[in-house]
């Protein structure tokens, strides 16, 4: 399922911890089922918290479906039929993933990096953008006219 992985110079620097090594980068070609990617997934996190397995950034794309957050209400999908959902634990509402739309999924360990992502997260976006940018060739998602189709979006003011 990871098909190749990227080249030392693009992930070098990217996700490096604070002991100066940084995670692997890896990217699938073709759609990745999505419970094959989360049985993935958990094995190789919990490989990492074993010691067993290095970090990876994964790069991979589905095939058309909706992840539903704790958020997600049932009455939000104008057409419920129309791909899988697949209920998760994280927050947020209904999030389409399909072709065209690169995911990025990180199995990091946490407990060396410090458990606080605030304090983790600000200091990789910028370098997670540009990496993942690199990573790939072909249109960005928004070229190439995938969006969430299927959601409605709820008012601030009626939520």
């Amino acid at each position: 399922m990871l098909d190749r992985s990227l080249s030392p110079d693009t992930a070098k620097a990217y996700f490096a911890r604070p002991d100066g090594r940084p995670a692997g980068w890896a990217v699938s070609e073709g759609l990745i089922p999505y419970p094959a990617a989360v049985a993935a997934m958990e094995a190789r996190a919990q490989a990492v918290a074993e010691g067993q397995a290095t970090e990876l950034v994964w790069l991979l794309e589905h095939p058309p479906l909706y992840t539903a957050g704790v958020s997600a209400k049932d009455a939000d999908l104008i057409d419920p039929e129309r791909f899988p959902v697949f209920r998760t634990g994280r927050g947020g509402q209904f999030t389409y993933h399909g072709p065209g739309q690169r995911v990025a999924y990180a199995m990091l360990d946490l407990s060396a990096r410090g458990r606080d992502l605030r304090r983790w997260r600000p200091g990789s976006s910028a370098p997670w953008r540009a990496s993942a940018s690199r990573a790939w060739s072909g249109p960005a998602a928004s070229e190439s006219g995938w969006r969430r189709p299927g959601a409605r979006r709820r008012s601030r003011r009626s939520a």
